[in-house]
């Protein structure tokens, strides 16, 4: 397995996120039997990575074992994190095993992080990651910002914090659509809680002349800059499903990736397409292309998915 297999250890979170649905049900946990297969698959097929995600990966009781047994697979180890557990002692006793860890921030203070993510949790993370960073030098740490109408007027404050808690590098994406998400909430409700208003485009433009220029601080901490630019351009358009944002959407999705569900399905992407279970590796990916129209030229640096708004997969 040449990508990336997401484990989805648990889809319970304990933060509150306008951007996203997980926290609303009960959610599940990766029943044992479904580790064992997941174990499996990596052991015969050693994938490129494994993240840990879900909902949020740390609620799972049994989060320190599976980390135990996943390291063993040979394979670099990434959590990613909501970062609300991230002083619990079961977490940090494995965190000696893992390689990267993705914190999301979305926010650079204490008052917008509550308004975005719903709880009052970013001077505990602050100070979690901080102690990380000292405790576990060699760990690769990193932070998300999803930009949205709450936040996005603390884009370029996104240097110092980095700076101030050590992180390695920081994503910035947009607001993904489709999945269950679209179909329980609205999408006139989704847009207008995350996407931006005329007056709101022209105040981005402002925050984002300096963060869009080659030489800029945020540019290098996102290693990527023509993505910046590409997250620009997406939140300049009327919303989700609009024309604009068919051509301009950016998929941070890295190709061939395998998502493992907690419920024990698996598929290519969490936000759209539909899922199957576990086979042989051809058999997945010849049953979820089929079923996905997904289009996938192995010669090509370019992965082109038809499920999800007709958007090319390559990252600028």
């Amino acid at each position: 397995m040449s990508g990336s297999v997401f484990a989805e250890l648990t889809s319970r979170c304990n933060a509150r996120c306008g951007h996203c649905d997980y926290w609303v049900g009960p959610g599940i946990i990766m029943a044992d039997h479904v580790v064992e297969a997941l174990m499996s698959r990596c052991v015969v097929q050693p994938p490129r990575e494994v993240v840990l995600t879900g909902g949020e990966p740390t609620l799972h009781p049994g989060f320190g074992d599976i980390v135990q047994r996943l390291s063993e697979v040979g394979a670099p180890l990434k959590l990613a994190t909501n970062g609300t557990t991230l002083a619990s002692a079961p977490v940090v006793a494995a965190l000696d095993r893992i390689d990267e860890v993705v914190v999301s921030l979305d926010a650079c203070s204490a008052s917008t992080y509550q308004q975005v993510r719903g709880v009052d949790r970013f001077d505990y993370i602050v100070k979690a990651l901080g102690r990380v960073r000292t405790a576990f030098p060699a760990i690769r740490l990193a932070g998300s910002f999803l930009v949205q109408r709450k936040n996005f007027r603390e884009l370029g404050q996104l240097p110092a914090l980095a700076a101030r808690v050590g992180l390695d590098r920081v994503a910035v994406l947009v607001p993904n659509i489709g999945g269950d998400f679209q179909r329980k909430k609205a999408l006139d409700d989704y847009n207008r809680e995350l996407f931006l208003s005329d007056e709101e485009k022209a105040e981005f433009r402002q925050v984002c002349e300096p963060v869009l220029r080659d030489d800029s601080e945020l540019g290098a901490l996102a290693r990527r800059p023509g993505r910046l630019r590409a997250v620009f351009d997406y939140m300049m358009t009327d919303g989700a499903l609009s024309a604009e944002s068919r051509r301009s959407r950016p998929c941070s999705l890295p190709t061939e990736s395998i998502f493992a569900y907690a419920d024990g399905a698996v598929a290519f992407c969490p936000y759209w397409g539909p899922r199957t279970r576990w086979g042989s590796n051809g058999e997945i990916v010849d049953e979820l292309a089929f079923r996905c129209s997904y289009s996938f030229d192995r010669n090509s640096t370019r992965t082109y998915c038809t499920s999800c708004l007709e958007v090319s997969t390559q990252e600028s």
